[in-house]
């Protein structure tokens, strides 16, 4: 990784592996709802055009004129920090025959994209239409019902907490109410003043990329992003259940548990095991149990998030079994701990590892293995001590694990006429 001035990274990571290069733009920032809310339209506004470019349909004309390269910006909440994100590939130059350069056009329609934006009178139309498809989206999520039970859940669980409440779109009311200037100043922000890294995997010039970035004449910027810090405070709650009465068919269901923060690389991988053998894996305690022996429910499984500390068990139940399930959702992490064995584990951790060499072999995963090792240098993230640790994993581990989640708040979204 090179400083090319203070806040500003380059890397290139060289590679012959796979027949594309592939750039990230990530620009971090500190987070709270309302910057989410206006990145998320700006990211829009990105994939858009810019002034040269007028619409959505001449930029994707742009990028099929190059060999098919594509382009996608995003926008993500990691913790107590925002990444807004450009991913973009195209084919290497020296795949293509001789004549034929096409990685200097790329480059320069990735700068015009970012570099080139206005918000004024030029682009009022497309700002209005833009953000009439991400309100459109944002308002048809309302009908995914299971979504709207972590929704509320966390609206529960974070009450009176501010934007900890909140994930990567942001504040809703936050987007209604936007105008041209306030994304006009969240540009500004990310363009001076938020962290930025680029890196590049594949076939490239790192002294040829220096020079492409010190074109956009960006300011030095001060901002300090740790990752090794990067968590909220745990809840700790007493247990309670909410329930609510929409339109539908069944019952979406959604139950936290809180664990002790993991801080280190064993800990996340005791508890990442400890969640796959709970509702990940098709042998799981929760599918087995309440979905194939006790038909409780449609579906059930769970999730982990090491940035917020919770096991989010989500299931899809009957209108007069939410509490039932609850309640043996409770019954099973008791099970899973008195009956865990060593079949079970190995079984588990064999197949976290397959999964995990399989994910690795990608190019994108591979660029982003290359950040988070530059995010979190105290960390080895390699392959081999990732196998090392979950061979070392015991049952004793798992259970000590289990032990200490605790449920917090459950949230029953129960379909009705």
């Amino acid at each position: 990784m090179k400083a090319v001035q203070e806040g500003i990274f380059l890397s290139v990571c060289p590679s012959h592996k796979y027949k594309t290069n592939m750039l990230m733009i990530k620009f971090m920032t500190p987070y709270n709802e309302h910057r989410a809310a206006y990145q998320n339209l700006l990211a829009s506004l990105l994939e858009s055009g810019s002034l040269l470019i007028q619409s959505r349909s001449e930029l994707e004309q742009r990028l099929a004129h190059l060999y098919g390269a594509n382009l996608g910006v995003s926008v993500r909440r990691q913790g107590n920090y925002l990444e807004f994100t450009l991913l973009s590939s195209i084919v290497r130059n020296d795949l293509l025959p001789q004549a034929v350069n096409l990685t200097d056009e790329w480059l320069e329609l990735i700068q015009d994209l970012i570099c080139n934006q206005a918000f004024d009178d030029r682009v009022a139309e497309r700002f209005q239409r833009e953000k009439a498809l991400l309100l459109q989206k944002r308002h048809r999520q309302k009908d995914d019902k299971q979504r709207q039970a972590g929704v509320r859940l966390f609206e529960r669980l974070y009450e009176g907490k501010g934007s900890d409440a909140f994930g990567s779109q942001g504040n809703l009311a936050t987007l209604e109410q936007a105008t041209l200037v306030d994304v006009a100043n969240e540009y500004r922000y990310l363009l001076e003043e938020a962290q930025l890294h680029i890196i590049l995997h594949g076939v490239g010039d790192e002294a040829e990329l220096t020079q492409w970035l010190s074109s956009w004449q960006l300011p030095p910027r001060h901002v300090e992003i740790d990752y090794h810090q990067n968590y909220l405070e745990r809840l700790a709650l007493p247990f309670e259940v909410w329930e609510e009465e929409t339109v539908g068919e069944q019952t979406n269901l959604m139950l936290a548990y809180s664990f002790p923060p993991a801080l280190t690389m064993e800990r996340i991988l005791i508890a990442a095991t400890a969640n796959a053998l709970f509702g990940v894996l098709p042998t799981s305690e929760l599918f087995m149990s309440i979905r194939e022996q006790k038909s409780l429910t449609y579906q059930i499984m769970s999730a982990i998030d090491f940035q917020r500390h919770l096991v989010l068990v989500s299931a899809g139940v009957a209108n007069d079994k939410g509490e039932l399930v609850t309640a043996e959702i409770q019954a099973s992490l008791q099970h899973l701990m008195q009956t865990l064995d060593e079949r079970q584990l190995e079984q588990a951790k064999m197949s976290l590892f397959n999964y995990e060499v399989q994910n690795r072999d990608l190019q994108e995963t591979e660029l982003i293995q290359v950040f988070s090792k530059q995010m979190l240098p105290k960390f080895d993230l390699s392959l081999a001590n990732y196998q090392a640790i979950l061979e070392r994993i015991t049952v004793q581990d798992i259970v000590a694990c289990l032990q200490t989640w605790q449920p917090i708040g459950c949230y029953l979204l129960k379909g009705g006429t």
